[in-house]
């Protein structure tokens, strides 16, 4: 489209219409304050019915005696400085700006002003729907001061913490907001890793992402997991920060009773494997047998039963999956001869090769009682074999080495190969829940161990040298009471 048409175009625009359209009032007035024109909505909210009705008129005379002298001072500003300026006058927010004919001389004004009031009005009416909806959030959402001082919060948060009020929260700090029936001692270390957070967050000016906990009323801990962020001013600098925290517990303990759930399952899977490799091996000695002599043939199915048997022990003990607090009145737990797990042990592990027993010395002297379960004790010196005889396989050389000991208060069993023994940087995690460096187990064989010790109240350390040897030490409590060994 060409320049003629558009200023066809322009002609045809009704510049009376378009100034009524303007919002907010629009007039116009000359040097001496009198009105010589204005919108619609000027002359109607001054009690006009026409835009004509307010030329020649003055403040004075439209009862604007009140704020008069302030306009008339802005006028003369205007038309003194001979440039735009912005201006509050009453509840108005004016933009007034120097009105000029054909050859550029200033003969008034032109304002256009908006109701501030109204504006006001408008914007704490969204403050106060924001507001609202900000309380009615689930979770915790809160913001504080570069000082770490709340400034709000919404009502589950207040209500979490103990106030009636979301209200009642600003002012508070970290510390005001914990449940007062703990330590002292507990309150200020939670507070201050609050505290610590906060900081982080407003000092590198960085959003944050973390875990909490609080305790709770009833002495429980609770988790959260916040997203908190820095606040900045018009400027852009920090001036605080907002939180949302929102309660995860009920997650946590449902992660905890699965991975607790897949290392027994990983447990189970695992012991079993003992009784089912006695098994096999019995049916291979059955076929071979077979045609020999059926009084092995007998002994080998007595010992099928006796392995199934075993495997129902296994079953049901990982089954109970037995809690810390629950271990000190176990009352399944007896007492028994170390000497008599070791030896079962040692007499029922399947070998792969019936030589591979001979790779054992096993010293009787210091024979102990200790207090728990055969089966568990039994199935822990089975870990601890196999784990042996695959290294000595593997280093090609070594063999296992047991001994007693006993001191004043405790008594140990030591379980030692001369095999390739563990680097010294896999040593403090073979006792991790499927930590394993090999392909012939799960990673449960040394946990499992280590659990089991723990429920008969001893311990289970292990010593190595790389290239030497490696030596498990199994510490337990001496027994006074042997009445029902």
């Amino acid at each position: 489209m060409d320049k003629t048409k558009l200023y066809m175009q322009e002609k045809d625009i009704n510049l009376e219409n378009l100034i009524n359209s303007l919002p907010g009032y629009v007039y116009w007035k000359n040097k001496k304050g009198i009105y010589i024109g204005c919108n619609e909505l000027f002359a109607q909210d001054l009690g006009f019915s026409s835009t004509k009705d307010i030329i020649g008129k003055t403040d004075y005379d439209l009862s604007l005696k009140n704020k008069m002298e302030k306009i008339r001072e802005n006028d003369q500003k205007v038309i003194k400085l001979g440039t735009a300026i912005i201006v509050e006058e009453g509840n108005y927010w004016s933009r007034k700006i120097p009105l000029r004919n054909k050859t550029g001389e200033i003969i008034g004004i032109l304002s256009i002003s908006l109701n501030l009031a109204k504006f006001r009005f408008e914007k704490e009416d969204e403050r106060d729907i924001l507001e609202k909806i900000v309380a009615m959030m689930p979770g915790h959402v809160y913001w504080k001061n570069r000082d770490c001082i709340l400034l709000g919060c919404n009502n589950q948060q207040a209500k979490d913490s103990g106030f009636n009020s979301r209200y009642d929260v600003v002012g508070k700090t970290a510390y005001d907001l914990l449940w007062q029936n703990q330590p002292e001692e507990d309150k200020r270390a939670q507070a201050a890793i609050t505290n610590s957070i906060d900081e982080e967050v407003m000092s590198t000016n960085q959003s944050k992402t973390i875990e909490e906990f609080v305790i709770l009323p009833d002495k429980t801990a609770a988790t959260y997991l916040s997203l908190k962020a820095p606040i900045h001013d018009k400027n852009n600098n920090v001036v605080g920060l907002v939180g949302i925290s929102i309660d995860i517990t009920s997650k946590k303990d449902l992660e905890k009773q699965l991975y607790s759930a897949n290392l027994v399952s990983a447990s189970i899977a695992h012991e079993l494997r003992t009784p089912l490799m006695t098994i096999s091996n019995c049916t291979k000695l059955i076929e071979m047998d077979l045609d020999k002599n059926p009084l092995l043939i007998h002994e080998h199915l007595q010992n099928i039963k006796n392995e199934i048997n075993k495997a129902n022990e296994i079953i049901n003990i990982m089954l109970t999956n037995v809690k810390q607090h629950e271990i000190k009145n176990f009352q399944s737990f007896k007492n028994y001869h170390i000497n008599q797990c070791i030896f079962s042990a040692i007499e029922r592990f399947p070998y792969s090769d019936l030589e591979d027993k001979s790779l054992i010395e096993y010293n009787t002297s210091n024979d102990f009682i200790f207090r728990g379960d055969h089966t568990l004790m039994v199935h822990v010196l089975f870990n601890l074999i196999k784990n042996s005889i695959h290294f000595i396989y593997e280093a090609g050389k070594g063999k296992i080495i047991i001994h007693l000991s006993k001191d004043s208060t405790s008594n140990y069993l030591h379980f030692k190969d001369t095999a390739s023994g563990i680097p010294q940087k896999n040593l403090e995690m073979i006792f991790d829940k499927f930590y394993t460096t090999t392909k012939i187990g799960s990673g449960v064989g040394l946990s499992f161990c280590k659990m089991a010790i723990e429920l008969f109240g001893g311990s289970i350390k292990c010593s190595s040298v790389e290239g030497e040897y490696t030596e498990f030490i199994i510490k337990l409590p001496q027994i006074e009471n042997r009445d029902d060994v």
